[in-house]
C-alpha cells in the first residue's frame, strides 16, 4: 500500500479498508532503518472477502431489479443465472477489485433511471443520486467516467435536462480528485500520472 495513492483515486481503497477493518483486520506498525514508521495490516483472505461478497451480492440484486423491470421475471431469472454462472464473474466476485465497486454503482444509476422513466421517481431525487453515484465511481477509478457517458446517452435520448446530472457527477468527482492531488502534492501527482 502506498500513501498518497495517485494511480487510482482513493475512495474504493478507503471503503474496502474500512470494511476489512470492521471484519477484524488489525494494524501493525513497523519501524524501518530510516526512522520512519510503516503501518501494515494483518489481513487474511476471509476478512477481505467480506467486502467482495457484499459487492457481489449487491450487483446480483441490482441486476435482478433492472432486468425484471425491462424483460420480466423469467427473463430476469435467466439473465441472473447467466451472470451468476459466468466463470470470470464468479472468479472476480471473490476478489476485491475496483470494478466490483463501480459496477453496482452503475447498475444503481440504471435502476434509478428506470424508475425516473416510469414516473416513480422525482427528477430532483434522481439528479442528486446520479451526481453522488457518478462522483463516487470516478473517485474509485477514473475510467468510471465512461459509465457516466453511457448514462448520458440514455438520458439525452429522453430527458435532455436530466442528462446534465452525470456530467455534474463527473465534474464533482474530478474536482474532488484534483483537490486531493493538490492537497497531497501536485508535483508527486503529475510524476505518478506520467509513469
Amino acid at each position: 500500500l502506498t500513501c498518497p495513492a495517485f494511480d487510482h483515486p482513493p475512495l474504493f481503497s478507503l471503503l474496502a479498508g474500512a470494511v476489512t477493518e470492521l471484519a477484524g483486520a488489525s494494524p501493525i506498525e513497523l519501524h524501518t532503518n530510516l526512522n520512519t514508521r510503516v503501518r501494515l495490516w494483518e489481513v487474511d483472505l476471509g476478512r477481505v472477502r467480506v467486502a467482495a461478497l457484499l459487492l457481489y451480492a449487491c450487483t446480483h440484486l441490482l441486476l435482478w431489479d433492472l432486468a425484471a423491470r425491462r424483460i420480466g421475471r423469467w427473463g430476469a431469472l435467466l439473465a441472473l443465472l447467466l451472470y451468476a454462472t459466468a466463470s470470470h464473474i464468479v472468479l472476480h466476485g471473490r476478489l476485491l477489485l475496483t470494478e466490483n465497486f463501480t459496477t453496482p454503482l452503475f447498475l444503481l444509476n440504471l435502476c434509478l433511471w428506470e424508475r425516473l422513466r416510469a414516473g416513480r421517481l422525482r427528477e430532483s431525487t434522481f439528479g442528486a443520486a446520479t451526481v453522488v453515484l457518478t462522483a463516487a465511481a470516478l473517485l474509485s477509478k477514473v475510467v468510471a467516467a465512461s459509465q457516466a457517458a453511457a448514462l448520458l446517452v440514455l438520458l439525452a435520448a429522453g430527458r435532455r435536462r436530466a442528462a446534465l446530472y452525470p456530467v455534474a457527477g463527473v465534474a464533482a468527482g474530478l474536482a474532488i480528485y484534483l483537490s486531493y492531488a493538490l492537497w497531497q502534492g501536485w508535483d508527486a501527482f503529475l510524476l505518478t500520472m506520467g509513469d
